[in-house]
């Protein structure tokens, strides 16, 4: 696995070889197995199902890295294992004066990855890690931030400390981490415009090494907090124009989403976004569809060719869409716009026969 080699069948017969004496294995070994076949991607779900109850089994007799090497196979896999990763959220907490800065990140990363409930480990964490943040490396502050994010666990001291420490040591920070603690620290309440600039710096230095989600994220995350530096958007908006062929239903959407926040108005990204946005309506969730609508309904409307695709896909999938959701399209597609209200009334009547007669008067 260190080596990235994947002979033909050599690993699908240690697998097999592995569940038949997998009760003979140490937490070690059971740890070595699960890392060597995430970094691999190989699932095997024989293989990690024979891994969890064994590890299970023996929890009690592993470290904490052995414990966090488990997570993250079963998080890199996308293998959510909630039985295990609770009994190893547990142990880790647990043994949380024994962890080191990759265990606590890996730990976290993993839990944030398959969005599970990390129950009491993420208080353990914060306590304990706010002491050791001097010890954490770019990509282990990054994916700490990104994890807690994920989770929306709000531990204000911890989360202050670990952004003061991240700024210390921002030139170490590659393009995905900068991308990724912009966009964790937004959701969470820190509307921290210094860090947002001494972030956008280096990124749009750099931005040819910008993948497409990096981009919407940027823009995503400092629409959030109500930051809008006209040159460093001009710039990602440029890039992005560039990789629009790339770019993925929610990053046309985030990216239309924050661009109408802040009213930013950079008319070749916001046509070539409509453009894509059309030949991939069907793939949008309903949040999505939502915000794209919305979005170039505040920004002077949606081209005809946009409106007219927009209407055909919401009318399809008007039975999905919640009473905010209608309320929202109602607005924002106008060729719709009685449909839409028709839809809400009920609605609208269930929620004023639910108040408070009092209110009601």
């Amino acid at each position: 696995a260190k080596l990235a080699v994947q002979p033909p069948g050599l690993l699908e017969a240690m697998a097999a070889a592995a569940v038949r004496t997998i009760s003979s294995s140490a937490p070690q070994n059971l740890a070595n197995m699960a890392w060597a076949f995430g970094k691999l991607l190989l699932r095997d779900m024989e293989l990690l199902s024979a891994i969890s109850a064994e590890a299970q089994v023996k929890i009690s007799n592993a470290i904490p890295k052995e414990l966090s090497s488990t997570a993250w196979a079963f998080a890199k896999l996308a293998v959510a294992d909630a039985a295990l990763l609770s009994r190893i959220g547990a142990a880790v907490a647990g043994l949380i004066k024994e962890c080191d800065a990759q265990t606590f990140a890996n730990t976290a990363w993993s839990f944030g990855t398959l969005v599970l409930d990390p129950g009491g480990l993420l208080d353990a964490t914060s306590a304990e890690a706010i002491h050791r943040l001097g010890d954490f490396d770019a990509q282990e502050l990054a994916n700490t931030a990104w994890a807690y994010a994920r989770l929306v666990a709000v531990h204000k001291p911890f989360l202050e400390a670990l952004l003061s420490e991240s700024l210390k040591k921002l030139p170490d920070f590659v393009m995905q981490n900068l991308t990724n603690t912009a966009w964790a620290f937004a959701p969470l309440g820190f509307r921290n415009k210094p860090m947002m600039e001494a972030i956008s710096e280096p990124v749009l230095a750099n931005r040819s090494e910008l993948i497409p989600q990096e981009i919407s994220n940027m823009f995503w995350a400092c629409a959030k907090i109500g930051h809008l530096d006209e040159r460093s958007w001009g710039g990602l908006a440029d890039e992005g124009l560039r990789l629009i062929g790339e770019y993925l239903t929610q990053d046309l959407a985030n990216t239309a989403w924050a661009f109408a926040t802040l009213r930013f108005m950079h008319r070749p990204m916001l046509d070539a976004v409509g453009v894509v946005s059309i030949a991939k309506l069907p793939e949008f969730e309903r949040q999505e569809l939502s915000n794209i609508a919305w979005s170039f309904a505040l920004l002077d409307g949606a081209p005809a060719s946009l409106s007219r695709a927009l209407a055909l896909e919401v009318r399809g999938r008007l039975d999905l869409f919640d009473a905010q959701a209608l309320s929202n399209l109602a607005d924002s597609v106008p060729e719709l716009a009685p449909e839409l209200l028709a839809r809400l009334d009920p609605a609208l009547e269930d929620f004023a026969t639910s108040m408070p007669a009092t209110l009601r008067e």
